[in-house]
C-alpha cells in the first residue's frame, strides 16, 4: 500500500473486511442495541491487539443500518 510522505497506515482509515461487516449487519438486523454491539466488540480485544473492528463507533453502526440506494 502506498503512503503519502509523512503518513502511515492508520487503523482508523481502513475499511472493515467483508466478514466483519456482514457480522455487524446481522447484529444490527437482529435489533441488538448499538451500545451492546460496541461493548461486545471492545471486550473482544485480546493480547492488547487492536484491529479495525475495535474502533467502530455508533456512527458506523448507523451507517451500516441505513438502507443503500
Amino acid at each position: 500500500m502506498t503512503n503519502h510522505i509523512g503518513h502511515t497506515t492508520d487503523l482508523g482509515h481502513l475499511s472493515l473486511n467483508k466478514l466483519e461487516s456482514d457480522a455487524l449487519a446481522t447484529k444490527i438486523a437482529a435489533k441488538i442495541p448499538f451500545q451492546t454491539i460496541l461493548d461486545n466488540i471492545r471486550e473482544s480485544i485480546s493480547n492488547n491487539k487492536l484491529n479495525r473492528v475495535h474502533l467502530l463507533t455508533k456512527k458506523t453502526c448507523i451507517t451500516l443500518s441505513s438502507p443503500t440506494i
